[in-house]
């Protein structure tokens, strides 16, 4: 399983305006709980777990953090956007053992090509991930799926999926991870004329109801932290 180096400080100030503060600063408020620990205040530097995010997944990895020199093994359990902007508002660590079970999410690989892409099919992936209970040391890297031999009509559920010993999957069995199915063609039986719209319905170039403009910080959602 893949591991990414986070360093944190720890931090006193708490509320969103001290949030704020910090992340003018460049820095990104955090909260460390778990491992019969109390939860620790923490921050970390904006920018490097942004990049660790897209570069190396680590909300999928397994996280050697270093607070003011004291060293955990986490996992990143929550990881907080603005709703409109998408920026970093807040992080939640979760400190582990490597002989406890955690759960985690696991990405779904599939791989090859379905030979019912050249009949015409298109390949459906409603499930890319799954939740899985597993001790540190057995987390997978991907579960893989090898769909070059589906055909239109075939299918995968979670029930069928392959996993390592000593993974459990915790979604649902039933739950559709990929099929290969005939495009689906939408026809409008009937047009409506114009000056015919349904009750409620806005005519092309009309407004419609007022936005309420966000405030320059937005709710963060970092009340205690």
């Amino acid at each position: 399983m893949q591991q990414v180096r986070v360093e944190a400080g720890s931090r006193e100030g708490r509320g969103k305006g001290a949030a704020r503060t910090l992340r003018r600063e460049g820095r990104l408020p955090a909260v460390l709980y778990g491992a019969g620990e109390p939860a620790r205040a923490i921050d970390i530097d904006t920018r490097a777990f942004r990049d660790a995010l897209v570069k190396e997944a680590a909300d999928r990895a397994l996280i050697n953090l270093t607070v003011d020199g004291e060293q955990f093994l986490a996992i990143v359990k929550e990881v907080q956007q603005h709703p409109v902007a998408r920026h970093l508002m807040h992080v939640d660590f979760q400190s582990i053992r490597m002989d406890q079970e955690i759960t985690i999410e696991a990405v779904i690989d599939l791989q090859g090509e379905p030979v019912g892409i050249n009949e015409g099919g298109v390949l459906e992936n409603p499930l890319r991930t799954v939740q899985i209970r597993v001790l540190p040391s057995n987390i997978p890297e991907a579960i893989v799926v090898d769909v070059s031999g589906f055909a239109i009509g075939d299918s995968i559920h979670v029930s069928g999926l392959d996993v390592p010993e000593g993974v459990e999957i915790l979604d649902l069995p039933e739950a559709l991870v990929a099929a290969v199915n005939v495009p689906r063609i939408i026809e409008l039986d009937e047009v409506v004329p114009e000056g015919e719209l349904e009750e409620g319905e806005l005519e092309e170039g009309e407004d419609g109801p007022e936005r309420v403009g966000d405030d320059e910080d937005g709710d963060d959602g970092d009340d205690d932290a």
